[in-house]
Formats: structure tokens, sequence, C-alpha cells
């Protein structure tokens, strides 16, 4: 049987947030300024999704691969790429077999693309990455956050109604207290009529946790903030980007 996030990023998915596309260049400009990135580095947009950000910082001249498990999200980015004119490599995988070694001077992990597995697998995924990177090569994830969920968002029950063209999305999510997990049911509702049902589960980290994580694979923290606009991070966070760097 089919784990959710195999089934779960396909057209329907790209159809639904289409609404986020608009905060892509904003959003890469947050890194760019974060990370103070330049043009010789070598960049992986890890779970690059349909190519979002990966196209936005291939057209401002950075070197970037995009690294996904959805063929239907990296044909949609191949496909956007080629009609640019935009030399992108996009490697179809799964992040917790990610292969490379000392390869990136930049990994990026972007729009809650972390979580989706067991513990010991979100961990090693995290090896993985320290193993991708270069000597003094920095990590960006930008993701939930436990205290933020728990203090604002999460109660048993609580739905969520968004509408994009042509798709409304609602989510009725429940919080599992004993695994630190985010469970959603969510109804897909088409102007055609059509319907579906996607379940999905992360698990969500507290800041504590996270960086408790990342000094076990040898990624030493660089900063920490609430977006990727650089906004100090406090506990009514609902998200946190930190930024680690690989120790020589």
């Amino acid at each position: 049987m089919a784990e959710w996030f195999e089934d779960m990023f396909d057209a329907d998915y790209i159809q639904s947030y289409r609404r986020i596309n608009q905060s892509s260049k904003e959003e890469v400009e947050g890194v760019i300024d974060l990370l103070s990135l330049t043009n010789d580095m070598k960049i992986l947009d890890l779970c690059c999704g349909y190519g979002r950000h990966t196209l936005e910082l291939a057209r401002r001249g950075f070197k970037v691969t995009g690294y996904d498990l959805s063929s239907v999200f990296l044909e949609n980015a191949k496909k956007k790429a080629q009609e640019e004119g935009l030399d992108i490599d996009f490697i179809y995988g799964d992040m917790r077999e990610l292969p490379f070694l000392e390869e990136y001077d930049v990994v990026l992990n972007l729009f809650t693309s972390f979580g989706y597995f067991s513990h010991e697998e979100n961990k090693d995924v995290l090896q993985r990455v320290a193993r991708a990177l270069v000597p003094n090569g920095r990590f960006l994830i930008q993701s939930l956050c436990f205290t933020g969920l728990i203090r604002n968002v999460i109660n048993d029950g609580n739905s969520f109604i968004s509408e994009d063209e042509g798709v409304i999305m609602l989510d009725k999510q429940t919080w599992n207290l004993e695994k630190n997990e985010l469970n959603a049911q969510r109804k897909l509702i088409f102007d055609d009529n059509r319907r579906r049902d996607v379940n999905f589960s992360i698990k969500i980290y507290t800041l504590a946790e996270m960086l408790r994580m990342f000094h076990e694979v040898d990624l030493q923290l660089v900063d920490y903030y609430a977006n990727l606009k650089g906004d100090p991070y406090t506990l009514d966070s609902k998200h946190f980007t930190i930024i680690v760097e690989k120790t020589p």
C-alpha cells in the first residue's frame, strides 16, 4: 500500500495550491538574503515540488538542482524550465535515499516538506543532508513548529476552508499528542463537482528538538527565525526557519 505522500502530490495538489505561486518571488528573495547566496554556489532544492522556488532561483542565475519524489511535479517543473530556457537538473528520488556526498554549498527544504516519516527516518534525512553539503555548507529548513501550532491553531476537530480558482479545500485537523503528529482529513471539491478525499500525517517538532537532531548529525546552528523574511521567532510562531552549517 502506497504511503500518503506518494499519492497526494499530483495535478490536483498543484491546482489546490495555485495561490501560493504568488509568494514564490518574495520567498526566494528571503532565502537569498538569509543565506547571502552568490551565483557561484551550488544549490539543492530538496523536495522541490513542481519547482516554484527552483525555477525562481534559476531565473536569477543560480546553479540549482531540484529533487523530489513526485513524477507529476517533476514533469511539470521540467516543462516550465524548458519553456523558459532554464538549465536545471530535476532528479526523481526519495529524500530518505539522498545519495550526494559533499556536493552542494546550500540545501533548501521549504514549505513544510519535513516530518513525513518516523523519527528515526526523519533524523536520517538530516544525516543525508549533512553528507550532501560541502564543509561549511549551509542547510535552510522551513517548517511547521509544535509550540505555535499548539498555542494558536490545533484543537481536536478544527476545520479549515480555503478556496482557489476551481477548487475548494476543506481540512479537518486533529492532533496526536503521544506522537506529536498533525493528522488531517482533507476534502477537495472541484468546480466540475469532482470530489477527492486525502488523509495525511506529519510529525511536528519543537525548535529544541530540531536543534538537538541537527547537533547529533554535526550540523551547527547559525540562526533561526519565524519566517523567510527573518522576523524573530517567538512561542506564537506557527513556523520556523532554521539555518545550520556543516562543521569542517
